[in-house]
């Protein structure tokens, strides 16, 4: 509970005299796009009453796809190619085989179904039917010897990843500590399925540490994890480049992944003390920041999500909302285009890739009824 406590309060008394200004400038130069994303289609999932039109948890798998409805704490599973709705996974919260309440998913096969619960940091594994199988906490034996862990959700953005032996999650903490270094304030977890062992992984770029980046928004982790190089993919949100890591996190490299729309992110000026929700909000939205990293396994392909500042003038009437482009990247990271998503209309957070292509939910305003997505397909730029 002391633990849970610490990251429910933002870490102020952990907050860093950082005054200094960090700049990081885009280095593009000459970008000449090749493809763009079109929408060729459209699909759409008929909703029960008990189900919002959005959800942080979403998954495609072998022609199901499948989401967290986090009102009733349920998954729904349908078939991709008929719309239909093949069954839902209610888990309870207490009891035998109670999970409490549940942020994120991933369905590996019917008999087995990872869950993840924030509050507690654990990770359940439970069937088709919600029976609980198995449980694996990640906050480990010498987990105190790290002052700042990761607390997973398990979104669509940070997904459960499954493969070998182990299950990895990426989360993050808010606050801006003086201390913070590569190793006090790692941002993976790996956790061994068998014997249930816990290891903390990775770090935000050395630039980070050097900033008030607000502690909040700009420490947002975003990631996927690319199965055919075995590598991890993370997308930072004040860095124009793409970070790749091995499977055990040893081998790290860099790309250039920016937009060609961005000029120079900064860090906010004053330290933590001196800043307010207020300030740490208006910085983030009236700058560029960079979102999801997403892996097309079927095109070799990667999309990084970008969110385009708000005019400072629109901000102060109260306009919060950030349009957002789609970085496209082939399989070396060679930047091959950009689209600008119109605004209010698609998620940035809610997609998932199949053969057919990239799918974003499409905002349908006055119709909670259904859960609708675009489908966005690359096209070569004739010149």
């Amino acid at each position: 509970m002391k633990r849970l406590f610490s990251i429910t309060v933002f870490i102020t008394i952990l907050g860093a005299c950082r005054h200094k200004v960090i700049e990081v400038p885009n280095t593009h130069k000459n970008l000449v796009p090749e493809y763009t994303l079109e929408i060729q289609d459209s699909v759409i999932f008929r909703l029960d009453s008990l189900t919002p039109p959005t959800t942080f948890s979403l998954q495609y798998k072998d022609g199901k796809v499948s989401f967290l409805n986090n009102l009733i704490n349920a998954i729904y599973v349908y078939d991709y190619k008929s719309r239909e709705l093949l069954y839902t996974i209610p888990m309870e919260k207490e009891g035998n085989n109670g999970v409490g309440k549940i942020e994120g998913h991933i369905i590996i096969n019917d008999d087995s179904i990872l869950v993840q619960n924030f509050g507690k940091n654990i990770l359940y594994l439970i069937d088709k039917n919600a029976k609980l199988k198995n449980s694996y906490n990640l906050l480990s034996t010498d987990a105190d010897t790290i002052p700042y862990l990761p607390w997973p959700k398990g979104w669509t953005t940070t997904p459960i990843i499954v493969t070998g032996q182990k299950f990895y999650l990426g989360g993050n903490i808010n606050g801006e500590p003086s201390d913070e270094n590569q190793w006090n304030r790692p941002i993976m977890i790996a956790v061994n399925k068998n014997d249930k062992s816990v290891n903390y992984h990775y770090h935000y770029p050395s630039f980070y540490w050097k900033g008030n980046w607000g502690g909040a928004l700009y420490r947002r982790i975003y990631y996927d994890y690319n199965p055919e190089k075995k590598i991890f993919v993370f997308s930072f949100p004040a860095s124009h480049d793409i970070y790749t890591t091995s499977i055990d996190f040893k081998d790290e490299k860099k790309y250039y992944g920016g937009s060609q729309y961005f000029g120079t992110i900064k860090s906010m000026k004053g330290n933590i003390f001196s800043i307010n929700k207020n300030m740490r909000n208006k910085h983030f939205v009236t700058n560029p920041s960079y979102e999801s990293i997403i892996y097309d396994k079927y095109r070799k392909v990667y999309y990084r999500i970008a969110s385009h500042p708000v005019n400072m003038e629109l901000f102060k009437k109260g306009e919060w909302a950030k349009q957002f482009s789609i970085i496209i990247l082939d399989e070396n990271f060679k930047w091959l285009g950009e689209t600008l998503i119109p605004k209010y209309s698609h998620s940035s957070i809610e997609f998932f890739v199949t053969p057919k292509g990239l799918h974003l939910k499409k905002y349908v305003p006055d119709n909670d009824d259904i859960m609708q997505f675009s489908i966005f397909t690359l096209k070569k730029i004739e010149r």
